[in-house]
């Protein structure tokens, strides 16, 4: 819990006092971590996503973002239509659940420096992604308020 001791601006109380369930989430783009990464980065592409949410058995093992293409694959000269995405995912990611307050979630994707954070609810089954761009678009449709 975060505590100010002078008058607090609309916009912080807002980061401070609304959840993550507070945001429209779409659901998450899924893949296994055997598919291709030609696959993946269509699916990213039809979607409009920036980032997949790598599962097996019902578990997130890892996520797969637009930075980890430019980092792991751009420079390297991989064939992506044979490496599975497993092998070039973000293993073990951050993960944020519904309660959590957008606070919390900007703190965490700053301490890791992540754009995305993949959203579980209270059964710890993954409902979205939350991105950076998603939180400042939910602030700014409501600094007028």
């Amino acid at each position: 819990h975060l505590h100010f001791h002078r008058e607090t601006a609309p916009i912080q109380k807002r980061i401070i006092e609304d959840s993550i369930a507070s945001l429209s989430l779409r659901p998450p783009i899924v893949a296994q971590p055997e598919t291709v990464l030609y696959d993946v980065l269509k699916k990213m592409r039809e979607n409009g996503a920036g980032a997949v949410v790598i599962m097996e058995s019902q578990h997130i093992t890892g996520i797969f973002t637009e930075r980890d293409f430019l980092y792991r694959i751009a420079l390297h000269n991989l064939d992506i239509k044979v490496i599975p995405i497993g092998e070039v995912m973000t293993p073990s990611p951050v993960l944020v659940n519904l309660s959590h307050s957008l606070a919390f979630a900007l703190r965490e994707m700053a301490l890791g420096r992540y754009r995305h954070l993949p959203v579980v609810d209270v059964h710890n089954q993954c409902v979205g992604i939350l991105s950076a761009d998603g939180i400042l678009r939910y602030l700014i449709d409501h600094l007028e308020e």
